[in-house]
């Protein structure tokens, strides 16, 4: 999922269909953003692939919707990852402090004043 969202047309379209109250027809997502109908069905079909939006309809009457189930995993991840590497630098951050005072020092060891 994070690779289809690395291209910024892909985020534009996932933006755009987040602030919309019902699904847009392909044609109109297209126009909005000066896009040819081919290069749309290039990034949505992109998006699909990672789950984040799907057609609806049929012909010239497709729609797309999106999934935010996708985001919600991808968020967290993030929401994990984030807590995992804040412990990992309090845990840094606890080890360089006993460092200045194992030295016997007052100062500290990060160079700020105390």
């Amino acid at each position: 999922m994070f690779a289809a969202l690395a291209h910024p047309s892909r985020r534009a379209i996932v933006r755009y269909l987040a602030t919309r109250p019902s699904a847009p027809r392909m044609s109109t997502v297209a126009a909005d953003h000066q896009m040819s109908p081919q290069l749309l069905n290039k990034h949505v079909a992109t998006l699909e692939k990672s789950g984040l939006v799907s057609r609806k309809g049929r012909g010239s009457q497709r729609h797309l919707v999106l999934d935010p189930r996708s985001l919600e995993a991808a968020q967290q991840w993030m929401d994990q990852t984030r807590a995992f590497w804040e412990h990992q630098l309090d845990a840094l951050d606890s080890y360089i402090t006993g460092l200045g005072r194992d030295n016997g020092s007052d100062a500290d060891p990060r160079g700020e004043a105390t």
